[in-house]
């Protein structure tokens, strides 16, 4: 399974540029460097609630993991700048189950039962939510 997911990777980065947000910088830099498609990524260190909406689309994929208090800020931002055909992949928004019924003191919990009731209530949009790992929701424009 691993290695078919690698060759996935692969054959993704051959075919798409990839603009990489990430709020801290690091090894990151040292793997994309080494990397024979170094080329390909454009990266951007900082906060990415500034940075994507600055990004031009259109986007064929955006994959967001990041503060979960921020996905709705993430979402919007890059809602209207997805290709025709596009989808935003949203991970952890089961949270452990605790979306479902989020104690007082868990932020996280209540801020991604939120974003999930948010994306389902929006009517420019489709999803899906694939119980993968922690939960990963599928986004994608709604039929014109």
């Amino acid at each position: 399974m691993q290695q078919n997911a690698r060759d996935l990777q692969v054959v993704l980065i051959a075919r798409v540029s990839i603009k990489l947000c990430i709020k801290c910088d690091g090894p990151i830099e040292i793997c994309i460097a080494a990397s024979p498609d170094a080329g390909k990524v454009d990266l951007r260190i900082g906060d990415a609630r500034e940075i994507v909406p600055a990004l031009e689309g259109p986007f064929d994929l955006v994959f967001i993991d990041a503060w979960k208090g921020d996905y709705p800020h993430y979402y919007e931002a890059v809602l209207p700048k997805l290709a025709d055909h596009g989808l935003i992949v949203c991970d952890n928004v089961l949270w452990g189950g605790d979306v479902v019924d989020p104690s007082p003191d868990d932020e996280n919990g209540r801020a991604l039962a939120a974003f999930n009731d948010l994306v389902q209530r929006d009517d420019r949009v489709e999803n899906a939510l694939l119980t993968v790992g922690d939960g990963l929701m599928v986004i994608w424009r709604a039929a014109a």
